[in-house]
């Protein structure tokens, strides 16, 4: 629902480095990411991993829904470092 601009790593972006990190965890009935349950399932550069896990926790999202009820949930969500072609 809600995310803070995904932060490019300066120096990967300087020398045209991209990468795709895989992030899991785990969102409460409110949407938002139990902090300490992010974890790094693939990553890429340890640049891009820490942007990856800080964008996450940063994030919000709509709950997941059972029966129409708000329920806690697994999420894996790939994350796309990709320079823009000008």
């Amino acid at each position: 629902m809600s995310a803070p601009e995904l932060e490019y790593p300066p120096e990967l972006r300087r020398i045209g480095i991209e990468g795709h990190v895989i992030v899991e965890a785990i969102l409460d009935t409110t949407g938002h990411v139990e902090f300490e349950s992010v974890e790094l399932v693939q990553g890429a550069n340890p640049e891009f991993d820490s942007a990856a896990v800080n964008y996450v926790r940063a994030a919000v999202f709509r709950p997941a829904r059972l029966h129409g009820q708000a329920v806690r949930a697994l999420v894996r969500l790939p994350i796309n470092f990709v320079l823009r072609r000008e």
